[in-house]
């Protein structure tokens, strides 16, 4: 910053005065000032974005919601991307640079995100009471399943030893009438005899 009320600047070609005030040159450094440091506060906020899905495994936080960058409805960490170049196919690709905590000042929100992990709480609750009644009551028929299964077996075994019986029994009794017939064949034969014995004199 120049001391002088006034500088006075000669151009040889054309010897024109250029008069720079006091007041116009600490403006002029003032107005550099400000450029250099709107640059510099610029520079050092990276362009961040947010978005809903992550394709980096290394990036495993909870998913984010892309909402323009505002504090997202059901969570407190978000996903932050750079967008760049993708060499080998020429795409712009969200890259995810590194996670942070984002913590949500939304109390709205915040309410909401509960309400709704109540109700799919109470929900999965319910649907979990529903399968295991469902599981008892498959369970109790599978075992009156098992109780009657047993039952027609010892029956089935009942009926099998029934019926050995009844051969053994069948077997006696044919022996038996194989006998009689043998019997009464003999007795026939012998009444024959007599008679064949008068009718060849």
């Amino acid at each position: 910053m120049l001391t002088l009320a006034a500088a006075v600047i000669r151009q040889p070609s054309t010897s024109k005065l250029l008069l720079l005030s006091k007041v116009g040159i600490h403006h002029h450094h003032h107005q550099q000032q400000q450029q250099q440091q709107q640059k510099h506060e610029h520079a050092a906020v990276p362009h961040k974005h947010f978005q809903a899905g992550c394709n980096n495994h290394d990036c495993n936080l909870p998913q984010a919601v892309a909402n323009g960058g505002q504090a997202p409805e059901y969570t407190n960490t978000v996903h932050e991307h750079e967008l760049y170049v993708d060499p080998s196919s020429g795409q712009e690709i969200m890259k995810c640079t590194r996670t942070q905590l984002y913590r949500v000042k939304n109390t709205q929100a915040v309410k909401r995100y509960r309400e709704r992990k109540k109700t799919e709480l109470q929900a999965s609750v319910a649907e979990n009471k529903l399968l295991t009644e469902k599981n008892e009551q498959l369970t109790t028929e599978n075992e009156a399943l098992k109780l009657r299964c047993q039952e027609l077996q010892a029956h089935v075994d009942s009926l099998n030893a029934t019926l050995g019986a009844n051969k053994l029994e069948m077997h006696v009794e044919l022996g038996r009438l194989r006998e009689a017939f043998a019997s009464i064949s003999q007795v026939v034969d012998s009444v024959r005899s007599p008679e064949q014995h008068m009718t060849s004199t």
